[in-house]
């Protein structure tokens, strides 16, 4: 089953941990390459039930993609190197059906056409959970 992932360096054995103790939960993929952030939003999301992996930047992402298939990809909108356009476009040619929550103020302008339709929400935490639980619905998980 694919999952939500959240990308966090230094918490990947707690994000594999929380894989084994939540079978069934979605998986949510977040690529920040803020350290600090990521393991806000990993801790964040453990307590909401999610699976958990996480990126530190678009290339490591795309890799998570490709073997994880996460449900939800959280990516920061600010991501350095390859940007979020590169990363959304990219897993989109992996075969990923992720739906994508952008983190930050910045457009993605650049991101293919089919790439935007997968967009679900330009969000500040605050409303985080609220974005997810939507997008999964949508994906018909209850």
């Amino acid at each position: 089953m694919p999952g939500v992932a959240i990308v966090v360096g230094t918490g990947d054995i707690l994000a594999y941990a929380s894989l084994l103790e939540r079978p069934g939960s979605p998986t949510v993929l977040i690529i920040d390459a803020d350290a600090e952030r990521r393991r806000f939003l990993q801790g964040l999301l453990l307590s909401w039930q999610y699976q958990v992996i996480t990126a530190y930047d678009g290339y490591s992402g795309l890799r998570r993609i490709m073997n994880d298939r996460p449900e939800i990809l959280v990516v920061d909108a600010d991501l350095q190197g390859w940007s979020p356009s590169t990363v959304i476009d990219g897993a989109l040619r992996l075969g990923s059906r992720a739906m994508v929550v952008t983190l930050g103020k910045k457009t993605l302008s650049k991101a293919s056409r089919v790439s935007r339709h997968r967009l679900v929400g330009r969000e500040v935490l605050d409303h985080l959970r609220l974005v997810i639980t939507g997008a999964l619905e949508e994906m018909g998980h209850r």
